[in-house]
């Protein structure tokens, strides 16, 4: 643990980016449910809903 935390201390702004990106792909993927389920078309988009472009948009948010 205390190589985490040595990383993340020298690298702050690295590890920001890196967890607002984890945060906001990885909450993407559990709404539409999973990789292969990535919508392709516009219809395909209206299927899933607001939430997963949503979860997209306040990925970097959260993270704060």
């Amino acid at each position: 643990m205390t190589a985490i935390k040595t990383f993340i201390k020298s690298h702050p702004v690295l590890s920001y980016f890196a967890l607002a990106f984890a945060n906001s792909w990885g909450g993407f993927l559990l709404v539409i449910g999973g990789v292969g389920a990535i919508p392709g078309t516009a219809g395909e988009w209206l299927e899933k809903g607001v939430a997963p472009g949503l979860k997209l948009l306040a990925g970097s948010r959260i993270v704060r």
